[in-house]
């Protein structure tokens, strides 16, 4: 074969072939699931204030201060634990953040405000911690809510597909 046609040769391909280039991501949608959360902070509150009342009711001659503790107690772990359940239902890669946010936020603010007040001699120390300690659970269900509450999900498309004939559905349940 002469130079000439190794050229055309050469000259043919670089022309006809097209360079590799990857796949566009699939595209996806936003799925919001914060009124899920919300549900699930409305019975925890249901259960510590319901748990709390019942407590409560033993200044009145009843005698049920401890079923009134576990109820609360229960109505905590909820409020603690079950966002990041429904965060993990999600498939949520920062589901323990709400945990950890639910955690660390009151008992942190707590600890922030006892230390500034400890050398007052107010004797209003216990209503200035637990004050703080809500200011901290409400900044938490906030962020939980409005940041969390979220998760990137894939968009179902139909899209040609060269080389034969493929049918296929892609979506969530």
């Amino acid at each position: 074969m002469s130079i000439r046609g190794i050229a055309v040769t050469l000259l043919v391909l670089v022309l006809t072939t097209t360079s590799a280039r990857a796949d566009e991501p699939a595209p996806t949608q936003t799925d919001f699931y914060t009124w899920q959360i919300m549900l699930v902070d409305a019975a925890a509150v249901g259960l510590f204030v319901g748990g709390f009342a019942w407590g409560k009711s033993a200044d009145r001659g009843y005698e049920r201060p401890l079923g009134g503790a576990l109820i609360a107690t229960a109505g905590v772990g909820l409020w603690l634990g079950g966002p990041y359940g429904v965060h993990r239902v999600h498939d949520h890669p920062d589901a323990v953040m709400s945990f950890v946010a639910r955690l660390v936020l009151p008992l942190g603010a707590g600890a922030i405000a006892g230390t500034a007040i400890r050398t007052c001699e107010c004797g209003e120390h216990d209503e200035v911690i637990a004050l703080a300690m809500l200011t901290g659970a409400g900044v938490a269900v906030i962020y939980d809510w409005v940041w969390l509450a979220r998760s990137e999900v894939p968009v179902p498309y139909v899209a040609p597909v060269s080389g034969g004939n493929v049918v296929g559905v892609v979506t969530r349940f």
